[in-house]
């Protein structure tokens, strides 16, 4: 990352956002280890951002899309829902906080989890782990996945 950086300029997050980082090239060594700091910083914490913007654009869709057009299906081949089985909340950094009735959560953990897994082709697994409960206090582990590192970067 460092090296492009500094034959580039700038680094490239996974959807293709640039970072111009014109200090890499500096001959103060300080603002130079900065620029250095930056740009790993840049590409692991832009990447991430970018992953999670994708998942939420996926799961809007589904979650806004009229009931006839909702319908898809799990991992396991299983209908999920039509009706939409919750609502996002909030994003907070590397989680998204949806609000859900007690009995439609096993269609959104799927929802979810799919939408984290298939937002981009990567060369490693993902974790996705999804938690769950009826306040922030009483939140538990529901479900800890890796996905399969996709062939196709």
């Amino acid at each position: 990352v460092r090296s492009r950086c500094k034959r580039d300029g700038f680094v490239t997050t996974l959807s293709g956002r640039r970072r111009y980082l014109p200090s890499i090239k500096s001959a103060d060594a300080r603002l130079r280890k900065e620029a250095e700091r930056k740009a790993i910083n840049s590409v692991c914490q832009g990447s991430a951002a970018d992953l999670i913007k994708l998942a939420m654009i996926r799961i809007d869709r589904v979650l806004q899309a009229p009931a006839s057009d909702a319908a898809g299906s799990d991992a396991a081949g299983g209908a999920i829902p039509t009706a939409a089985p919750g609502r996002l909340l909030l994003q907070i950094h590397d989680e998204l906080i949806f609000e859900v009735a007690h009995d439609r959560a096993g269609a959104l953990r799927e929802l979810v989890e799919r939408a984290m897994i298939e937002a981009t082709p990567l060369r490693v697994p993902l974790q996705v782990r999804l938690k769950q409960g009826a306040s922030w206090g009483e939140l538990q582990v529901v479900h800890d996945v890796f996905s399969q590192a996709s062939q196709r970067h």
